[in-house]
């Protein structure tokens, strides 16, 4: 059963075939990734996630 790597999301095997790499390994799914950098080929924004609270 594939995962994403990068959240540990369940895949299809038809995406890990798609937008995996040539192991058929996924590094970003819907559940992680904008679809326009799934399209693009770009893994998830990290950017975008907050920073956990100080203090």
């Amino acid at each position: 059963m594939p995962r994403c790597r990068s959240c540990d999301s369940f895949v299809t095997a038809d995406f890990a075939r798609v937008f995996g790499d040539n192991e058929h390994e996924v590094h970003a799914c819907p559940h992680c990734c904008t679809q326009t950098n799934l399209m693009a080929g770009r893994g998830p924004d990290r950017s975008r996630e907050r920073a956990p609270p100080v203090g």
